[in-house]
């Protein structure tokens, strides 16, 4: 295998010999599913955070704009670092400055989120910031940025051999559902069908 496989297609080869395929397919699939939940939340309090800032837009449009930037730009420098891996030295500088790229937006959108979730009546309380700081690292960004790259990454490597594998446990139902007629219709006298 070339130096430029992915981290996805390593850990794919392993669960692919497995007889586990299709549940860990779904299993990565909703994985995916959530993390756009997920990131509708994100998004939805970094624009909520950046107009609350006290600083003013050219634009009436530049807060929804500035507000997908972070979790995109986390995705892409993700997947750039994945790409090129830790395995060729010409390589790891770009894999550092793809994580140090990714590092700068997850700040801007953990500032933006946290500036929002602890505007609350009366100020913030220690309470408040640190349920603030739970939801922003450990649940909005790992659950949306982390979970896409993954969920998504995971999803494309397995989807192929989900389907064969479900094709073949179709294929052996179908043979044990005939067999099963035929031994029901054996036991009746040829009356079942």
């Amino acid at each position: 295998m070339s130096r430029h496989h992915t981290t996805f297609r390593k850990a794919a080869e392993r669960i692919r010999e497995s007889e586990f395929v299709v549940p860990v397919f779904i299993v990565f699939l909703l994985l995916w599913i959530m993390s756009m939940a997920f990131s509708a939340e994100d998004y939805w309090t970094s624009f909520l955070g950046y107009q609350g800032l006290p600083t003013k837009a050219g634009f009436w449009w530049t807060g929804y704009v500035v507000a997908a930037l972070p979790s995109i730009g986390q995705i892409a420098a993700g997947y750039i670092a994945l790409a090129l891996g830790w395995d060729a030295k010409e390589d790891r500088k770009f894999t550092v400055i793809s994580i140090l790229i990714w590092l700068l937006l997850f700040g801007i959108d953990a500032f933006t989120d946290m500036a929002y979730r602890i505007s609350v009546p009366n100020g913030p309380s220690w309470q408040v910031v640190l349920t603030a700081v739970f939801q922003t690292v450990g649940i909005f960004t790992i659950g949306s940025e982390l979970s896409f790259v993954v969920g998504f990454g995971m999803t494309m490597q397995l989807f192929p051999e989900a389907v064969a594998q479900s094709m073949t446990v179709g294929t052996r139902l179908k043979g044990r559902m005939s067999r099963l007629r035929a031994d029901m219709a054996e036991m009746s006298g040829g009356n079942y069908r």
